[in-house]
């Protein structure tokens, strides 16, 4: 059962991703939450991808092979075999710490294919986010976060609710080997049903997921926004475009990539098979790509999911990225 079955299922309702009936999981007993308690698993999940260089130097393109034949000393052809090649990519593997079957209001706490996915493009194209500020909406178990800041500069992972906040600390953490030293990843907590500037400490709140005044400017200075499998419910879509929509509109121009998974279910209201929610996000998008003030407009395209699969997992067809950039023709008011 996937979560755009929502509107058809009660709160209690258990929901479970496909990702985790196919990825090895082991039990986790220092899961101690009450959505995990009995349920908490570990899971490795592999990537191979070609061998790139070094993200911290000033070229950070993959290392493509050589289109000129190449000789020995003797003057002869090396001839460079299939096998050979494919040994020449850098392997490896996030461990993430999830839930496996979860109700509704639990689903971040499982890795869903639109996350993968996301990773995927994240290392496909590394020259798109080296030394960036980099925001992950709804970033649920961290796994995007974590791949991100494998070149980013700084990442903001961010999602709402201590439970799934210390749920992404933990797993970044887990996994702080694969990010260089001079990265960094700030766990903060965004509600997008309130203002994004209203986080600031501008009270005597003060803890480990708030944010500071400083980490606010530096939120709306990002570059690029991801998120993953956030359209399953109408509502949450509103509040995440208008969250995006907040930051979008301050400079620098940013681009925003959204991972879907367009999953068909029979609705009663409808008696037929459909897609309500997808349909929504679809007009969400239609909507802001037609949205323009005097400072900023917006273009809407389709990503093509054609670049190199570097996580192993199902890339179903029904797997969408869609890009979103803000084009500013002056300088807007930032918070």
């Amino acid at each position: 059962m996937s979560c755009d079955e929502a509107s058809n299922f009660d709160d209690e309702s258990e929901v479970l991703s496909d990702v985790h009936i196919f990825t090895a999981n082991e039990p986790f007993a220092a899961c101690s939450s009450s959505a995990c308690t009995e349920k908490g698993m570990l899971s490795s999940f592999h990537y191979s991808r070609p061998v790139l260089c070094n993200y911290g130097s000033e070229t950070h393109s993959e290392r493509m092979p050589s289109l000129e034949a190449e000789v020995d000393e003797d003057g002869d052809f090396i001839v460079v075999r299939k096998d050979q090649q494919t040994t020449n990519r850098k392997k490896g593997y996030v461990v993430i710490e999830h839930s496996m079957a979860t109700p509704l209001q639990h689903v971040g706490l499982q890795v869903w294919r639109g996350a993968l996915l996301l990773a995927d493009y994240v290392m496909a194209k590394p020259d798109m986010f080296a030394g960036r500020v980099a925001i992950e909406l709804g970033a649920g178990t961290g796994l995007v976060s974590i791949v991100l800041a494998m070149v980013a500069k700084m990442v903001f992972c961010t999602d709402t609710g201590e439970e799934v906040l210390r749920l992404c600390q933990r797993n970044i953490v887990r996994n702080s080997q694969l990010v260089p030293q001079e990265n960094r990843v700030a766990v903060k907590e965004l509600n997008w049903q309130e203002e994004v500037a209203s986080k600031a400490a501008e009270s005597a709140e003060v803890g480990p997921f708030f944010w500071s005044r400083e980490e606010i400017a530096q939120l709306y200075r990002a570059d690029v926004i991801l998120a993953a499998d956030v359209v399953y419910d109408d509502d949450l879509t509103d509040a995440f475009f208008k969250t995006a929509y907040d930051l979008m509109s301050c400079l620098p121009s940013k681009t925003v990539l959204i991972s879907v998974e367009k999953r068909l279910n029979f609705t009663l209201s409808n008696l037929e098979v459909g897609s309500p929610a997808y349909q929504h996000f679809q007009t969400c998008l239609e909507e802001l790509s037609h949205y323009a003030t005097d400072t900023v407009s917006f273009s809407v395209d389709q990503v093509p999911t054609d670049f190199p699969q570097i996580f192993s997992y199902d890339r179903v067809k029904f797997l969408e990225l869609w890009k979103v950039t803000s084009h500013h023709r002056a300088e807007g008011a930032c918070k």
